[in-house]
C-alpha cells in the first residue's frame, strides 16, 4: 500500500517486485510471528528524509535481531561509493513490515549498482551484505517524478549444507503443527486433550509425538 500523502508529485514511478505467495518469507508476516514470536525483536530506526527526495526505497527483512536494522550502499555518490563505513541506515517503525530508505537521487548518473546491508544500530556498525549479486536501479531523474522501488525481501545468506543464516529454525516444527491442528480442528474422532482448544500453530504440545493425532492426520 502507497501512501500519497507524502507524495506530492506530478509522476509517481512504481518499480515492483513480485512477491509469490509460496515465498517460505511470507510466513514470518503471519499473526503469530508479527504479533508474537518476532514482536520483541524490531527496533524502531527513524532517519529524516532529505528534502526534496527523488527515490524511496522499501524491502522486508523480518528475520533481523533485536538492535539490527538494515541498510543500503552502493556505487553512487549518495550511497557511499561502497563505503560500509557510513551506509545508509533505513527507517523502521515497529507496525511497518518495510524497512524504507528516502534519498535525493537527483544529481546522480544512472543506472548504478547497490546492495542492502545488516546494520547494528547500538554499536553503529556494518556486518555483513546481503546475498547474491548487485542490485541495478535503470531509472532516469525527471524534475517532478518520484520513484518508489519495492526490493521485495533481503536476500538471506546461505552455507553448503546449512540452514540460511538469517532463518527462523522455529519455523519448520511451527508450519508442521500448523497443518496437524488445523487438519485436527473440526474433528470429534481423535481425543487430543486441552490441545484442541489452543491457539493454532504455536501450541506448547508436542503434537509429533502423538501416535494418536500422526493416525488422524495421515487419514
Amino acid at each position: 500500500m502507497i501512501d500519497r500523502r507524502n507524495l506530492n508529485h506530478e509522476q509517481l514511478l512504481i518499480l515492483d517486485t513480485w512477491n509469490f505467495a509460496g515465498f517460505v518469507e511470507n510466513v514470518f508476516f503471519t499473526e503469530p510471528f508479527r504479533q508474537v514470536l518476532l514482536k520483541s525483536r524490531r527496533t524502531e530506526v527513524h532517519v529524516a528524509p532529505p528534502p526534496g527526495a527523488t527515490h524511496t526505497f522499501k524491502v522486508k527483512g523480518p528475520l533481523l535481531a533485536k538492535g539490527q536494522s538494515l541498510c543500503l550502499v552502493g556505487s553512487t555518490p549518495a550511497l557511499g561509493n561502497w563505503s560500509t563505513a557510513r551506509p545508509l541506515v533505513l527507517d523502521r517503525s515497529s507496525e511497518e513490515d518495510f524497512l524504507s530508505a528516502r534519498l535525493d537521487l537527483s544529481q546522480e548518473s544512472f543506472p548504478f549498482a547497490y546492495k542492502y546491508g545488516v546494520y547494528d544500530i547500538d554499536r553503529r556498525a556494518f556486518l555483513r551484505y546481503e546475498a547474491g549479486s548487485d542490485r541495478i536501479l535503470p531509472d532516469t531523474f525527471i524534475p517532478g517524478k518520484h520513484t518508489i522501488v519495492n526490493d521485495g525481501f533481503v536476500r538471506c545468506r546461505r552455507k553448503t549444507g546449512k540452514a540460511p543464516e538469517w532463518r527462523f529454525r522455529f519455523s519448520v516444527c511451527a508450519v508442521k503443527r500448523v497443518s496437524v491442528s488445523a487438519s485436527l480442528r473440526t474433528s470429534s474422532d481423535f481425543p487430543i486433550g486441552a490441545g484442541r482448544r489452543e491457539k493454532l500453530g504455536f501450541t506448547v504440545r508436542q503434537y509429533s509425538d502423538d501416535p494418536t493425532v500422526l493416525a488422524g492426520a495421515r487419514a
